[in-house]
């Protein structure tokens, strides 16, 4: 598993004003060269939360107003005095994201849908969050159906985003990456490359040798005899990983994957790249379902708000410590363990599909440590002062931890989705499957 970096702090909030803008105050002097700030745990002013556009207000690099366009007209309005707290995080300087939600589809013949543009909103707040994943909000790509003016209906040529629009998107890194092997020998781009796609899809089949592993997501531009209006996205990350542009490639598709035996995948149109250091690049591709089957959505959630199951599954599984490892860790073993047995709790005919199979672990989010216990394990009094094992499935050897009998339970912290070995002296051991639940990890010793 590679290493992620822990979330950075580059310093403590000590005021935060009821204003607009909102000034607030660093605890010493930090770099907002990148002009943004990230910035979590205020109490009192919430507003001060979040990620900002920043502008300096003196030298002292440690008083900066908050903005919420890059252009610095739009100031944040404060919502309360500030109490207490607050952080500010460093955010991950190379990683990238792109974010496409498609709604409107202008053809009759194409069902508009209600949740992929939200689902895409949810993802970049999620991907710029300084608890998320603490990208820089000048590195999200995003693009949404109603960024672009209402179609006309009758005139396909104003069905955006188009293919072109789509491409272009990708397009923006493949140039970074082939304008660094030029100049250095070496396309790298950054760390790590985010991709969330969503809105209507296909499996094209018509070709001598096919990937039925493709899921093509639909440009507004398709319609019946028009399926070649696709992106597949695979054989883009593909490129990216021959090109060894970045070191780890996660890709979040949710779409349908319905199979189209006379459409012809279109794949990345550019020309092959192929370094050394392909075999090092982490690779997690996500399908919300299986070839040839539907991705659904519905009103979901609190308050009912339009969702892809997948996609509302990600997102709850995104924001859940329970999901965590005792590092902190959200692994890609674990998101993929959730998709699997969340997603068709909403529809048993919705499968998710994950590449490759076994998964390469990725740490897709990395929190600081101080996490809550998730297991609770009790003993009758006979038990008390006896030495207390528990075991990991895959070493029955070592003990993963160990704990002195007390009167009060053993509450401890253990990877979600795994199988652990209870082991106390004059009892028949226990074993546990941890659950994402945490009210369902009790064993009890009586």
């Amino acid at each position: 598993m590679l290493p992620l970096p822990s979330p950075d702090i580059m310093a403590a909030v000590t005021s935060a004003s009821n204003t607009m803008p909102i000034v607030v105050t660093a605890s010493e002097a930090i770099d907002a060269t990148s002009g943004e700030l990230k910035i979590a745990g205020i109490s009192g002013n919430e507003a001060a939360n979040g990620s900002f556009h920043v502008k300096p207000t003196d030298s002292t690099n440690q008083t900066f107003e908050l903005y919420s366009d890059l252009k610095l007209t739009k100031p944040v309005a404060g919502t309360g005095a500030y109490q207490s707290g607050g952080a500010i995080y460093r955010a991950f300087l190379k990683d990238y994201a792109i974010v496409v939600g498609i709604n409107n589809y202008p053809d009759p013949a194409m069902n508009p849908l209600r949740g992929p543009e939200a689902d895409a909103s949810s993802f970049c707040k999620w991907l710029i969050a300084p608890t998320g994943g603490i990208v820089p909000m000048r590195n999200v790509k995003r693009i949404l159906s109603s960024d672009y003016p209402v179609p006309d209906p009758q005139d396909f040529t104003t069905w955006q985003p188009a293919l072109d629009a789509l491409k272009a998107m990708f397009w923006r890194y493949s140039d970074i990456a082939l304008k660094n092997d030029v100049q250095t020998g070496d396309a790298r781009v950054g760390r790590r490359l985010w991709v969330f796609l969503s809105g209507h899809g296909i499996t094209p089949a018509k070709a001598p040798s096919v990937d039925l592993d493709d899921a093509a997501l639909l440009a507004a531009s398709a319609a019946p005899g028009r399926y070649g209006e696709h992106l597949t996205a695979y054989s883009w990350i593909q490129w990216f990983k021959n090109a060894a542009a970045f070191d780890e490639i996660v890709l979040f598709m949710d779409c349908c994957r319905d199979l189209k035996l006379n459409v012809p995948p279109i794949p990345c149109t550019l020309e092959p790249m192929v370094k050394d250091r392909r075999s090092d690049v982490r690779i997690l591709y996500a399908a919300a379902t299986d070839l040839d089957s539907q991705s659904w959505e519905d009103q979901i959630g609190t308050p009912p708000e339009y969702h892809g199951f997948f996609s509302y599954v990600l997102m709850q599984a995104l924001y859940n410590d329970a999901l965590l490892d005792r590092h902190g860790r959200l692994t890609a073993s674990n998101l993929i363990a959730h998709l699997k047995k969340e997603v068709p709790k909403y529809c048993k005919d919705q499968k998710p599909r994950f590449l490759p199979d076994p998964p390469q672990d990725i740490t897709l989010l990395q929190k600081r440590t101080g996490l809550s216990p998730n297991v609770q394990v009790t003993f009758g009094p006979s038990f008390l002062n006896q030495e207390a094992l528990v075991f990991r499935g895959d070493d029955l050897i070592k003990p993963y931890d160990r704990h002195t009998v007390t009167k009060d339970p053993w509450s401890l912290r253990l990877d979600a989705f795994t199988l652990f070995k209870f082991v106390v002296p004059g009892a028949k051991p226990q074993t546990l499957e941890v659950s994402a639940d945490p009210g369902e990890n009790c064993v009890n010793f009586v």
